[in-house]
């Protein structure tokens, strides 16, 4: 029987509405089902292991996906623009998820990542405006740049135990109201939680020794911080615009806390700095 359904096998056939494919079929080409917009339909056989780049790009009244616990990838913009779909079922056999797989998932609410995806890719699903809920496990070492941004209905992220690095804007202008961040992450990147003004509590793990630009610019719900042990510089703009933090603590092992580092955080009315900060602003 058929074992692979080649690219672009069934592009642009507007009028399918169903698609079942057999437990015989093991890889699904580029753009294969890409652009069948009156897909609402999707059964993948449990035989799957590669969903191809763009396979299902803007299948747009897609509703759910059950990807199979056979499945080892999914290719970059293999979900994304499925605007219709709210229900999605990752396998416990993926190890990546790549770029763009799910970017412009608008009407997803809740996401699950299993243990043994190790990565989350650029834009994986930025701009899924629905998204409400999402659980990051514990063997996802990387999150990736964008890689959740502008999920404007996000509130709750769980941060899986394993990850070292939440790239640039990851998680910004989202509607975040508490996160994690595990002590095993080591890098947090320019504008990682930016915008995100619901946010109310932050802690920075000793183990972070990276916070990059403009980190946290803008959560101006952010009431309490607290800067873990292991950062040597106070980044340009970090806590820029915080404007309801009221008091900050700086640790004795920042040496630079650099120009406009909390400039306009208009509430804060106490700060204590370190005995080894030796230049502000400079």
């Amino acid at each position: 029987g058929i074992t692979n359904i080649g690219n672009r096998a069934f592009y642009l056939c507007t009028n399918l509405t169903g698609v079942v494919i057999p437990n015989n079929v093991s890889q699904l080409g580029g753009e294969a089902f890409s652009e069948c917009y009156r897909l609402s339909s999707l059964t993948l056989g449990n035989g799957m292991k590669s969903i191809g780049e763009s396979s299902f790009h803007n299948c747009t009244n897609l509703l759910n996906a059950v990807v199979p616990d056979a499945t080892t990838n999914i290719g970059d913009s293999a979900f994304s623009g499925c605007a219709s779909m709210t229900d999605l079922a990752i396998g416990i056999g993926l190890k990546n998820i790549n770029r763009f797989a799910f970017k412009g998932c608008s009407a997803l609410k809740n996401v699950s990542i299993p243990n043994n995806v190790t990565n989350i890719g650029t834009e994986a699903f930025s701009y899924c405006d629905s998204l409400r809920n999402v659980s990051i496990g514990s063997g996802v070492k990387m999150i990736e740049n964008y890689a959740f941004f502008d999920c404007g209905s996000l509130t709750n992220a769980s941060i899986g135990g394993a990850v070292s690095k939440i790239g640039i804007s990851a998680f910004a202008s989202t509607a975040l109201i508490g996160v994690t961040i595990p002590g095993s992450v080591t890098s947090i990147d320019g504008m990682a939680f930016a915008d995100c003004t619901y946010l109310k509590n932050v802690v920075i793990p000793d183990n972070v020794t990276t916070l990059g630009f403009q980190a946290f610019q803008r959560c101006t719900g952010l009431t309490n911080l607290s800067i873990g042990a292991g950062i040597a510089v106070i980044t340009n703009m970090v806590f820029e615009s915080c404007s309801s933090l009221k008091n900050v603590t700086i640790p004795d092992g920042i040496r630079y806390i650099d120009q406009g580092a909390f400039s306009s955080c208009s509430s804060l009315t106490n700060v204590s700095v370190g005995t080894g900060v030796t230049n502000i602003g400079m």
